[in-house]
């Protein structure tokens, strides 16, 4: 007795054809690797792999967006940590006498070191109504405010409005100056509207 090697029923040795299945038993068969069925995914699997992927591009967006605010730089602290706002002036008006400076502070984080100064400035009263507006570290306004040469992210001569919209991407002690040194006789009114920073 052999196996038909279709149906894998026993038959006569001297069959030509298999009985049971009617296939010819001459012609070899050929060999066919058996088909695992594939198990479907358990509905409990695929929600936990679509919250992994749902937390994992949440994740990607949030420091993409973060980078393109300009955080980052200090690091994955810079990153999580939220915005420090200050409010430097919202709607003051500043008298400058003649030959005085007027100067803000803030400090630039090493978590945070990237600060955004916005906001705008105007001379609303006062000689040819101008000033000069600095935007620079501490040590380069010291420097500067003892006669020497200085680097400043913004320096704008003699104006009579700015808009601002400064980045400097420095940790330490920045300083914003409006100055009427250059007048020593007339004083200055300024307008200051929304002045603010955003470090991150």
């Amino acid at each position: 007795m052999i196996r038909c090697p279709f149906c894998a029923q026993e038959v006569e040795e001297s069959e030509t054809t298999c009985p049971h299945c009617g296939r010819d038993l001459r012609t070899p068969a050929k060999h066919v690797e058996p088909v695992t069925p594939s198990v479907p995914m358990s509905p409990a699997r695929r929600i936990s792999l679509l919250i992994l992927l749902g937390i994992l591009t949440t994740v990607f967006v949030f420091v993409v967006y973060r980078v393109r605010q300009g955080a980052g730089r200090g690091g994955i602290a810079g990153l999580v940590m939220k915005p420090q706002t200050a409010h430097l002036a919202t709607a003051d008006d500043v008298t400058l006498a003649p030959g005085a400076i007027q100067r803000w502070e803030w400090v630039a984080t090493a978590n945070q070191p990237t600060c955004r100064l916005t906001g705008y400035v105007k001379v609303v009263d006062g000689g040819d109504r101008d000033v000069e507006v600095f935007v620079m570290t501490s040590t380069n306004y010291d420097s500067l405010s003892r006669g020497g040469n200085a680097f400043a992210f913004l320096q704008t001569g003699k104006t009579s409005a700015v808009i601002l919209d400064v980045t400097s991407s420095d940790a330490g002690r920045m300083t914003f100056v409006i100055s009427n040194r250059f007048s020593p006789q007339a004083a200055k009114v300024v307008q200051l509207r929304k002045v603010q920073v955003v470090c991150q």
